[in-house]
């Protein structure tokens, strides 16, 4: 354990007891610069962030705002151990301390899942929208097994939208900025009668791609436009009944998909020289030149996306305990087509010219055309029903007790289109080489229904004059999944004909499937997930914490079979077990927030997609499994911090230290034993800063604010065995901004830039063709910036 060395116990235990001290030598501070009080909803219960043992990170309105923070890529890049890869506008791959879902096909489930105001989304491609009128942002790591329980193994990630008030208030904002950035946004609350509030919010947004693509005459891709709305209403009798309904939708659409080629991580200088010709890229390729975002996508791409939410909400206080009902309805549908590899397709019968000893499988003449067609429907029904202490309680003690209902239908069609020319020994080591042209069509229709119920509860029992306390929570789960596959070729008889009459050595099959089959299989999943909490108030500003928790991710199926027989294997539910010590202190007469935990987690039965070549040195037979193909252990350190040490500055941020190896593998498993876990840096850090001051020398006065924000990640590796093409350097972005506004806060005008060191870097890569060259590449934003108006009233 390498991270053993400074994760001691003795010096955890230094730490909180300089803390104390230092808390305690500042008794004399100014209360004026004390932080705010957050309030979370992580226990499904008001309660303040310094006095949940959880480790969590929030955001409130006002951090949101001022960061800018809009999308999930913004939140994960200011929480410790929170990492996304963006395999397309529909697939992102939320990761938190190393466990993350890289499996996007109906049969699969998420490690991190994404709520909104407690409402589950089971699939990526439903969870990925604009985010806007938030009142909070809340991340938990770790398993969360009792209370949000279904398939929580990594973490979750809670929106919490901002409610109606009764009050009347206003808010609207337009931005203008690079890549031809538009955005409208706005909110108008108030009263709709005495007993009756109202909110409505939106957000539309229109931008250019920053990737060109060279063969359809350097036309900018990945241009996106949004629109997101949001109406709540609340009914409130008095104090002791409430009503809450809420009806979203968002639409999306992105004109261009773009799939970049890299170039992966090795000293062969000749074949690194071959690869920048080949790809037009300049010799530095050290620096971040323009022409890295310059595409070959064969296919231009475009996606289109509708996304529908309804729920209600009821909450009644009762003599006995406080009573929650929770219902919602949600459905998602998107379409997308898109060049998975982006290498321009060799002209028929065209001649291998060699260049340096590297270029077997990847040579000049030969080339890899690979499009995906999906089309996903996704709906699904879902209600909880719970029971707390009466929070007006005088009784230290507090308990919770739950059932859960979820329905969900997912439909994905998915035509993989493949088109590759390689070279191809006429016999074994014969060295005579031809090039041959492996073409498939196949359609992958699956089908996926789940019904999943759950019974949790939760107690906290205080001793030893209330400084104590013992938490202890459970949840049975039981997800009943039925599964139907069907994968037939789409090419036609005539189409044969027509390749094979065009192309010498034209091989045509159904890969990456062995054939075409119908499957189907049914499987119930369940598991017993407890956890007990342990935590002791050494002062009313020192809280410690040490906790065992358990997690449960369901099984599934694979849903891009090889074979009727894998497609109707199913794969083991993955499980994992936490332990976990932390502290939370607000310090210096709360004018710096400081907590920390450290943690291991062991998982059994890790459920991990790996490509595979189903026969050995043939690209063309490559296909996607997951299987549970490992245990692994991760092992870390997490810190957050807010400190307020004038009136005019606070600093937030906060970093990790992370350990994690394959422990275990299976028998039939491509995965090496040791090897890191995917998305798992050593070394994450945020830091950012705002200074305000008031403006003197301006008629009328006002406020000026500045800030800057920094966020720092390691090297990882996007590739389960670490090969050379998915290692990602390490990399450091830094954001700014200015604003200023009057001294009654009606308007306000800000600047800001993000990445304004125009960083290069890859948020996805797929190893393939000697794992030296990556495909299916996705890469971060480049600089951007703009200036943002905001009206309120």
């Amino acid at each position: 354990m390498r991270v053993a060395g400074f994760l001691t116990a003795t010096s955890i235990v230094a730490l909180m007891a300089n803390s104390i001290a230092f808390a305690q030598e500042a008794d004399e501070q100014d209360e004026e610069r004390s932080l705010n009080k957050v309030i979370v909803t992580a226990t499904k219960r008001a309660e303040n962030i310094q006095d949940v043992p959880i480790a969590i990170t929030a955001f409130d309105a006002s951090s949101i705002a001022k960061e800018r923070v809009d999308d999930l890529q913004e939140i994960a890049s200011r929480t410790p151990s929170f990492l996304i890869g963006q395999n397309g506008p529909t697939a992102p791959e939320l990761t938190i301390r190393g466990i993350g879902s890289t499996d996007r096909e109906a049969g699969s489930e998420r490690s991190v899942v994404v709520f909104v105001d407690e409402v589950y989304i089971g699939r990526a491609g439903a969870s990925t929208f604009d985010l806007y009128d938030l009142e909070r942002i809340e991340v938990l790591r770790g398993p969360q097994g009792s209370i949000f329980g279904r398939n929580v193994v990594g973490g979750s990630v809670n929106l919490i939208t901002a409610n109606p008030d009764f009050d009347f208030a206003s808010n609207f904002s337009a931005t203008l900025g690079s890549l031809s950035l538009i955005e409208l946004q706005g909110m108008v609350t108030g009263s709709v009668s005495e007993k009756v509030a109202g909110r409505v919010a939106f957000s539309a947004k229109k931008r250019d791609g920053f990737y060109k693509n060279r063969q359809f005459g350097m036309k900018k891709s990945d241009n996106t436009e949004t629109f997101s709305a949001r109406g709540k209403l609340l009914y409130r009798t008095d104090e002791n009944f409430r009503a809450l309904f809420t009806l979203d939708l968002s639409q999306d659409s992105v004109d261009g998909v773009a799939s970049a080629i890299t170039q992966g991580a090795t000293t062969d200088t000749v074949y690194n020289t071959d690869f920048r010709t080949r790809f037009g890229r300049e010799a530095d390729d050290k620096k971040p030149h323009s022409d890295l975002y310059v595409t070959d996508n064969n296919e231009f791409g475009e996606m289109e996306r509708q996304i529908y939410g309804l729920s209600g909400r009821g909450e009644w206080k009762q003599p006995y305990g406080d009573i929650t009902l929770l219902g919602s309805y949600r459905s998602a549908s998107f379409e997308i087509v898109r060049d998975l590899v982006g290498i321009p397709i060799a002209a028929p019968n065209a001649t291998f010219v060699a260049v340096g000893s590297s270029t077997v499988g990847f040579s000049a003449g030969s080339g890899f055309e690979s499009t995906a067609i999906n089309d996903e429907d996704y709906t699904s029904l879902s209600a909880e029903l719970r029971i707390a202490s009466p929070s007006d309680s005088e009784s230290p003690n507090t308990w919770l007790v739950g059932g859960y209902f979820l329905s969900e239908k997912t439909d994905r069609a998915q035509i993989r289109e493949r088109n590759l020319a390689q070279l191809r020994e006429t016999s074994a080591n014969s060295g005579i080489f031809v090039l041959r042209s492996d073409i498939s069509r196949p359609l992958f229709d699956q089908s996926v229904e789940v019904t999943s119920f759950a019974i949790f509860a939760n107690g906290t029992f205080q001793f030893a004059e209330e400084r104590a306390g013992l938490t202890i929570g459970a949840r049975y789960s039981s997800d009943e999944k039925s599964f139907d596959l069907e994968v037939k070729d789409t090419i036609t008889a005539a189409k044969k004909q027509e390749i094979n009459s065009a192309i010498t050595n034209a091989n045509i099959t159904v890969n990456p499937s062995r054939e075409e089959f119908t499957a189907s299989a049914s499987k119930t999943f369940s598991k017993f997930t407890p956890e007990v909490t342990l935590d002791y108030k050494v002062s009313e500003e020192f809280l410690v914490y040490g906790k065992l928790s358990t997690g449960y991710k369901s099984g599934g199926f694979a849903g891009l079979g090889a074979t009727k027989a894998i497609s109707e294997r199913p794969f083991s539910e993955e499980t994992v077990l936490n332990k976990e010590i932390g502290f939370k202190s607000d310090l210096f007469d709360y004018q710096l927030m400081l907590n920390a935990s450290i943690f291991e987690m062991d998982f059994d039965e890790l459920q991990l997609r790996d490509r595979v070549l189903f026969t050995p040195g043939d690209e063309a037979s490559a296909i996607v499994l997951i299987a549970n193909a490992a245990s692994a252990k991760i092992r870390g350190l997490e810190v957050d911090f807010i400190a307020k040490p004038s009136d005019e500055l606070e600093i937030f941020g906060g970093f990790s230290l992370l350990e994690s190896e394959i422990t275990e593998v299976g028998s039939k498993s491509t995965i090496t034993l040791g090897t890191e876990l995917p998305k798992a840096p050593k070394t994450s850090l945020s830091l950012s800063f705002d200074y305000s001051v008031p403006v003197q020398w301006m008629e009328g006065g006002g406020n000026f604010s500045i800030g800057a924000g920094l966020q720092h990640v390691g090297k990882h590796f996007f590739d389960i065995n670490e090969r050379s093409a998915g290692t990602e350097p390490s990399r450091t972005l830094i954001d700014f901004r200015m604003s200023y506004g009057p001294e009654n806060g009606n308007w306000l005008v800000s600047l800001w830039g993000k990445n304004i060191t125009d960083e290069y870097y890859r948020t996805q890569v797929q190893s393939a063709l000697g794992h030296r060259i990556g495909i299916v590449s996705r890469l971060g934003e480049p600089l951007t910036w703009g200036l943002t108006y905001t009206l309120k009233r």
